[in-house]
């Protein structure tokens, strides 16, 4: 048999003066009673009434216990319930959640599901399974729940840090001159503000006090807010209105210090009116200083606890404020080093994109010049070729008179040759000029001199070309038979009227004057200045 004791006030004592302990009540017992398998003896006291219960409880199985609890609502089952699986309960609990309040708090919920599933659970053979189910299921819910509060709580902190430094600074001007401002509002307004921000009632809880409806409620706040706030720009202080809120929520109201509860309480009681009567006022006093003790008492231990649960959280919000600002400054060197990175990275496509073109123009320059070498390859072999014929053909003519014809044509024939290297020395200046002046070509063929300058084959004269090609290579639709430059005027050469063209290609001919004449045909292969332009 096991013996559990409860009382609400156990023992009522004062020390002699030897020190020694002397009990001042007398208690005497009652008739025993049988609830739920259990033996109830309640002990009463003569001033005080029933104050000492003495339960016995069986050793009886976890059924007949559930049994008791749920038809007789007997604590002492109950109690011994939870005095066998306590600590199986707590251990699951704090393996799952990894911390001691919280294993606590999840041990109070399995009990208490416990004490709602009695009636359900007193026909189970092992209690002990339903007991660690529960406590897993509640442990995993209060992981859940704790991971999303410290979530929230994260997301708070980075909110009340970027709010921080305007609302510190608003209340810094609002403080000094709070409760005089208070002082100058009409009685409703004044008592709205109190209620809602002072004593931290909602607007159902004032429309309960005001007699009247939470709406009508929150619409006198909101009016005695704003009119807070006219009064305080009339002094010179510029503050919003949810600066103001913002204000009033957070710091209107500063903790006491500890233990100034209990000394108030003390030193009005302390002035209490006096009762008349020897045993009356014997009676109070005593009864005065057990409860001013008890006051006491409990008030320290609460503002210990509050005070303890507001360090607890100080520290944490600091440690979170200090880990948020972590946090930003390392996001802010990352987006630096990206944007840095992007630059280079930029920069780099640039440089390689300029490398490319450059590239590209000097395969094309190299092809160009590839091509101007070969056509002067040709003309030199043209040449030679025409050398051997002009030799041969003085061989094969009898007579004098053919030698002196050929020895007549041979200048015309090299006036020929000399005016088609023009040409063609003429376009490429002009092509490397256009390469460097963003494909625009020259407006006067003076400006190819530089170009030409170290030319194997030098020029004969400039004089006897016109430029009649303005604008830019891309503009030039059909290169190969648009005329760029021309000899200014047409030669006999055996009788026939030539000239020599310069095409925007770079190639150049000699061509003999066509059935319409040089000016129809030139009409045809010229661009006008307008599509020039383009």
């Amino acid at each position: 048999m096991k013996i559990r004791i409860r009382s609400r006030l156990s023992r009522l004592s004062h020390r002699t003066p030897k020190g020694r302990r002397r009990s001042t009540l007398q208690c005497v017992p009652r008739i025993p009673q049988h609830v739920g398998g259990c033996l109830h003896f309640v002990w009463a006291c003569p001033i005080l009434g029933s104050v000492v219960t003495i339960y016995c409880v069986s050793s009886t199985s976890d059924q007949q216990l559930l049994r008791d609890y749920a038809e007789c609502h007997a604590e002492t089952a109950f109690a011994e319930l939870v005095r066998r699986h306590v600590d199986l309960v707590y251990s699951a609990a704090l393996r799952m959640v990894s911390d001691a309040h919280l294993a606590q708090d999840v041990t109070q919920g399995v009990f208490m599901a416990l004490a709602r599933s009695a009636p359900q659970l007193a026909d189970r053979p092992v209690l002990a399974g339903w007991l660690h189910r529960t406590a897993r299921n509640l442990g995993a819910n209060v992981v859940r729940s704790e991971v999303r509060r410290r979530t929230r709580e994260q997301h708070a902190c980075a909110m009340n840090d970027l709010l921080r430094t305007e609302t510190e600074t608003c209340w810094d001007q609002v403080a000094p001159q709070l409760d005089a401002v208070l002082g100058e509002l009409s009685e409703s307004d004044r008592d709205a503000l109190l209620l809602r921000y002072f004593q931290g009632k909602s607007a159902h809880e004032m429309a309960e006090v005001l007699g009247v409806s939470a709406e009508a409620a929150q619409k006198r706040v909101n009016r005695a807010v704003e009119r807070l706030r006219e009064l305080f720009t009339k002094r010179g202080v510029a503050v919003g209105t949810n600066g103001l809120v913002i204000g009033l929520s957070a710091n209107a109201v500063q903790s006491a210090p500890a233990g100034l509860a209990a000394t108030v309480c003390a030193a009005g009681l302390a002035v209490g009116p006096a009762l008349t009567g020897v045993v009356a006022k014997t009676t109070l006093l005593t009864m005065n200083w057990i409860n001013a003790k008890v006051v006491i008492t409990v008030t320290a231990a609460v503002a210990l606890a509050g005070t303890a649960v507001h360090v607890v959280e100080r520290r944490d919000a600091d440690r979170l404020r200090a880990q948020n600002q972590d946090l930003l400054s390392q996001q802010a060197n990352t987006a630096k080093e990206r944007d840095e990175a992007v630059s280079a990275l930029s920069a780099k496509s640039a440089e390689l994109q300029q490398a490319q073109n450059a590239n590209l123009e000097l395969l094309r320059l190299r092809g160009e010049i590839g091509s101007l070498r070969n056509q002067t390859k040709e003309l030199e072999a043209l040449r030679k070729q025409n050398q051997q014929l002009r030799a041969a053909g003085t061989k094969t003519t009898p007579g004098g008179q053919s030698t002196e014809q050929d020895s007549d044509a041979e200048p015309q024939r090299e006036a020929v040759y000399a005016k088609m290297n023009d040409a063609k020395l003429l376009m490429l200046g002009m092509l490397m000029y256009a390469q460097d002046h963003q494909d625009q070509f020259p407006t006067d063929l003076t400006q190819t001199s530089n170009y030409l300058a170290k030319a194997e084959h030098p020029l004969t004269g400039t004089n006897q070309f016109d430029l009649v090609l303005q604008g830019t290579i891309n503009s030039v639709t059909n290169p190969g038979a648009t005329i760029a430059l021309r000899e200014q005027a047409p030669v006999l050469v055996n009788g026939v009227r030539c000239k020599a063209y310069g095409f925007a290609d770079g190639h150049a001919e000699y061509k003999r004057e066509p059935p319409e004449g040089f000016e129809a045909w030139e009409a045809q292969h010229i661009m006008t200045p307008a599509a020039g332009g383009q």
